[in-house]
C-alpha cells in the first residue's frame, strides 16, 4: 500500500468506524493520520484494544459471531495496511482469535480485571501505541490507564476514545468513578488530586510527571460532542520526581549472540584463526587454558594474556602482537544479527559480560550493528553474578533483557527482578547442523550468516529469506562443487546453464570460479520447452555456437530430459552431456510429452536424484530460482548475434516483489563468497556431493505454498507449452517463431 493512501481511506476501505462512512463514522483517522504517519514505515508495536463495534458494551454477545461466520477486525486490517512494519496486539472481551496473521497477536481478556490487563502487559515489554477503543466505561479506560501506561515507550502516544459516551450496561454495574474526560482535565492537566477506585492520585501524578502532552478534542464529524479523545504522549527523557529522579523505561540487550555473532560460530576459531595467521603453533591451546585459570573472576583480556605470557614465557612484543591479532579477527568475524538490531529502539541499553575492551565493544555495537544505546554496561562475570544489575538500575529501568545464554541472561536477569527472554536465533538450524557434520562446515557458517544478516517482519518476504539462504543456496553451492568435479571426470571445456530456471545458479558458479581452480567456462543458454521441442533454424545454429563442438554439459535443475533429447537431435558433432539435479521418472509425463513429440535417441542424463515427485519439491525449486525475464521461445540471429523472443506475458503483478526478495536474500548469501578459502572450499570438495544434495532438497518438499506468488504466471505458462506441443502435434510442422512471442527490444 503506498504510503500516499491516506488513513481515512483505508478505514472506509475496511470498514471501521474510525474513518467516515462506516458506523458512527468518528473521522478520528483524520488526526491520526497526522500524528502518526512520521511512524508508518517503521517497525513499531500498536496495542488496541476493542477490536469491533457490537460487543456486550452496547448490548450484544460477548462473541460477537453470527451463526455462519467469525467477527470482522476492521481496525486491525486497517492498521495492518497503514503499518507494513508493523506489529499489532489486539484485546478485546470477545474472541478474535481467528484473526491468522504474521504480525498480529490476540490477547481475549477483560477490562475489569487487573489479572486479564496484567497479561495484556506482559505481552510486550513497550509499545510505542496504545488505543483504547473498548468498553469505553469510565472504570475500564481508567483502570488499563493504571495498568498499561508503564508500556508506553518514551515518545509514545496513548489514546483513549470515545470519551463522550459510556455504555448503559456497564457503568451503573462497575465500581463508581469520575468520567475519564473530567480526571484527565483535573489531574493532568491541572493537576490536582483525584482519587477514584480504578486509579489513585499518587498514580496520576506519577504519569502526569511523565506525559509530555495532553490534548483533548471535541468532535471530528459535527455530532455535537463537546469532548470526544485524548492523546497522551510520553516524554522521550526521565525528568525530576519530588523524591528523586524517575529513570527511563528500557530494554536491555546482551551483545554475543543477541545483537551480533561470529561467522566462524565456535568461539574458539577465533584462537585457531590467530594462530593460522601468526604461525604460532599451540597458540589455540595455551589461549584456551590461560582463560579456563581466571575462570569465575572478573578478567579482561589484558588478563589472559598475562597469564598466557606466564604459562608459556612468551615475550611482552609476541604477546602484544598476539592480543591485538586476537581484537583484529574478532573486528573482522563480527557481524550483526539483523532482526534483533532492528527491535532495537534509541535509548535501549546492552549489557555485556565480555572481556573484551570496553572501547573495542562500543566499536562494535555502534559502527558493525549501526545502533546507539544509552548506556554499554560492560563487566565480565556481571550477569553470572548478577552484580551488574544494580548499577544498571542506578542508570535506568529495564523492562525486558535480551540474551541468549539461560544462565548469565535468563536466570540472572529474573532473579534481578528483570523480565527476560531467550533468543536462540545464533544457533545452527538443522541444515546448517547437518551440513557441518557432512564435511561443508565453512558452507554452514555461511548461509547461517546470510540467515542472520536478513529479516523482514513481513513473513511472506522472510519466509523466501529463508528458503533462498537455507535452502537453495546451499543446494547450487554443493551442485557447483559437483560439477566442478564431474567436469575434471568427463573432460568438459563448457557448462550451459538452461534459461531461466539456472538465472541464479550461473551466477553463483561465476562468483565461485576463483574457488574452483581451472574449471570449464559458464554461459547462460536461453531456452525453454518450447524453444528445445521444435527448434528453428537460428536456434539450433545458436545452440551449437555456444559449445562450439568441445565437450559440455547441459545443466538444468529438474525434469524428464525429454526436451533436451529433442534439441540434442538436431545437433551435429559431439553433443554435450545432459545433467540435471532431479531426474524426473515419471512416466505418465514423458507419455504425454512423447505422444506430441517423440523422441528419436533417448539419451541418460546425469543426474544427483533419479526419482519421482515427492510432494512438490521440483515445483519449489523452479520457482525459487526464477529469472527475471519473461519465458523465452525462440532466438533470431541478427548482425551482432543472436537475440532471444520472449513470450508476451500480462502486466507485471506483485510478482515483481517477491522476485526482488527472492534474489535480495540469495544475493546476501553470494556476497558472503570472498570469506571463504581456497583450503576451505578444498576441503568441500571431498565431501559427498550427492547425498548433501538429497538431503537439503527434502528440505523444499511442501513448501510450495512459500512460492505460491508465482504460480499465476507457472500456470499461464504451463497452459501456452501444452497448447504449443499439442498444436505441433497435430500439424507436425514447425513454424519460424510461436504466436505469442516478440523478439526483445
Amino acid at each position: 500500500m503506498s504510503d500516499a493512501v491516506s488513513l481515512t481511506a483505508l478505514a472506509n476501505k475496511y470498514g471501521s468506524d474510525k474513518g467516515t462512512t462506516a458506523s458512527f463514522g468518528h473521522n478520528y483517522t483524520s488526526l491520526y493520520d497526522l500524528l502518526l504517519s512520521p511512524l508508518r514505515m517503521q517497525r513499531i508495536r500498536l496495542l488496541e484494544i476493542g477490536l469491533a463495534v457490537g460487543g456486550p458494551d452496547g448490548g450484544g454477545p460477548v462473541d460477537r459471531v453470527a451463526v455462519d461466520r467469525v467477527a470482522d477486525a476492521p481496525s486491525i486490517a486497517m492498521w495492518l495496511d497503514y503499518f507494513p512494519y508493523a506489529e499489532i496486539v489486539g484485546f478485546d472481551i470477545s474472541d478474535f482469535s481467528h484473526i491468522d496473521h504474521p504480525r498480529v497477536r490476540f490477547i481475549r481478556g477483560d477490562l475489569g480485571s487487573r489479572d486479564d490487563l496484567a497479561r495484556l502487559a506482559a505481552a510486550a515489554s513497550q509499545f510505542d501505541i496504545i488505543i483504547d477503543d473498548g468498553s469505553h466505561a469510565s472504570y475500564h479506560q481508567q483502570l488499563a490507564l493504571d495498568c498499561l501506561f508503564d508500556r508506553l515507550s518514551a515518545g509514545g502516544l496513548y489514546v483513549i476514545e470515545d470519551l463522550h459516551w459510556q455504555p448503559p450496561v456497564y457503568e451503573p454495574t462497575l465500581p463508581p468513578v469520575p468520567k475519564t474526560a473530567e480526571v484527565l482535565r483535573q489531574a493532568l492537566v491541572r493537576g490536582e488530586a483525584v482519587n477514584g477506585a480504578a486509579i489513585s492520585a499518587e498514580r496520576l501524578h506519577a504519569i502526569r510527571r511523565q506525559v509530555q502532552t495532553v490534548s483533548l478534542f471535541p468532535s471530528f464529524n459535527n455530532d455535537g460532542a463537546s469532548l470526544k479523545l485524548a492523546v497522551l504522549r510520553k516524554t522521550v527523557a526521565p525528568v525530576a520526581a519530588s523524591s528523586g529522579t524517575e529513570l527511563p523505561h528500557v530494554r536491555s540487550y546482551d551483545l554475543f549472540d543477541t545483537l551480533v555473532a561470529r561467522r566462524c560460530f565456535e568461539p574458539h576459531a577465533v584462537f585457531r584463526e590467530v594462530e593460522r595467521r601468526a604461525a604460532c603453533r599451540g597458540f589455540t591451546a595455551a589461549r584456551i587454558a590461560a582463560e579456563a585459570r581466571l575462570y569465575g573472576t572478573p578478567y579482561t583480556l589484558d588478563d589472559i594474556y598475562r597469564q598466557l605470557a606466564q604459562d608459556t614465557t612468551t615475550d611482552t612484543a609476541t604477546i602484544r602482537q598476539l592480543r591485538d591479532r586476537e581484537l583484529a579477527v574478532e573486528r573482522e568475524m563480527l557481524f550483526p544479527i539483523a532482526e534483533h538490531c532492528a527491535s532495537f529502539a534509541t535509548g535501549d541499553i546492552v549489557v555485556s559480560d565480555m572481556y573484551l575492551p570496553g572501547e573495542f565493544l562500543h566499536e562494535i555495537v555502534t559502527q558493525t550493528c549501526r545502533l546507539s544505546p544509552s548506556w554499554l554496561f560492560v563487566a565480565a562475570e556481571g550477569k553470572r553474578n548478577g552484580r551488574i544489575w544494580p548499577t544498571v538500575r542506578e542508570h535506568c529501568t529495564p523492562v525486558e533483557h535480551l540474551g541468549d545464554n539461560e544462565v548469565t541472561d535468563l536466570q540472572s536477569a529474573s532473579l534481578a527482578g528483570i523480565p527476560a527472554r531467550l533468543t536462540t536465533i545464533a544457533q545452527r538450524t538443522a541444515i546448517e547442523t547437518d551440513l557441518a557434520a557432512a564435511g561443508y562446515e565453512p558452507l554452514a557458517n555461511l548461509i547461517r550468516e546470510a540467515r542472520l544478516r536478513t529479516w523482514s517482519p513481513v513473513d511472506a518476504e522472510r519466509q523466501i529469506q529463508l528458503l533462498q539462504t537455507q535452502t537453495n543456496f546451499p543446494l547450487l553451492f554443493v551442485a557447483t562443487l559437483l560439477l566442478a568435479e564431474l567436469a575434471a571426470q568427463r573432460g568438459w571445456r563448457r557448462i550451459l546453464f538452461s534459461g531461466r530456471d539456472c538465472y541464479l545458479w550461473h551466477e553463483l558458479y561465476r562468483a565461485l570460479e576463483p574457488l574452483l581452480g581451472a574449471t570449464p567456462a559458464a554461459t547462460y543458454f536461453y531456452t525453454s520447452r518450447i524453444a528445445r521441442t521444435h527448434p528453428s533454424p537460428d536456434y539450433i545454429t545458436y545452440f551449437q555456437s555456444l559449445y562450439a563442438g568441445e565437450p559440455s554439459a547441459l545443466v538444468d535443475l529438474c525434469g524428464t530430459g525429454w526436451s533436451a533429447n529433442r534439441l540434442l537431435a538436431h545437433a551435429s558433432g559431439t553433443r554435450p552431456d545432459i545433467f540435471l539435479l532431479h531426474h524426473l521418472d515419471q512416466p505418465n509425463i514423458r507419455n504425454y510429452y512423447e505422444r506430441n513429440a517423440a523422441v528419436t535417441e533417448p539419451i541418460a542424463p546425469l543426474c544427483c536424484l533419479h526419482r519421482g515427485i515427492i510432494n512438490q519439491e521440483n515445483e519449489v525449486l523452479e520457482e525459487l530460482n526464477r529469472a527475471p525475464h519473461p519465458l523465452v521461445t525462440d532466438v533470431v540471429a541478427t548482425r551482432t548475434g543472436f537475440q532471444p523472443v520472449f513470450m508476451q506475458e500480462p502486466a507485471p503483478t506483485s510478482t515483481e516483489a517477491a522476485l526482488r526478495w527472492h534474489r535480495t536474500a540469495f544475493h546476501t548469501a553470494v556476497t558472503l563468497l570472498p570469506t571463504l578459502r581456497l583450503d576451505q572450499v578444498s576441503s568441500m570438495r571431498r565431501a559427498d556431493h550427492s547425498a548433501a544434495i538429497a538431503r537439503i532438497y527434502r528440505d523444499m518438499q511442501g513448501q510450495l505454498n512459500h512460492v505460491a506468488h508465482f504460480w499465476p504466471q507457472k500456470t499461464h505458462e504451463e497452459q501456452i507449452f501444452q497448447q504449443f506441443i499439442e498444436q505441433r502435434g497435430a500439424t507436425g510442422g514447425v513454424s519460424k517463431h510461436f504466436s505469442t512471442t516478440a523478439p526483445v527490444a
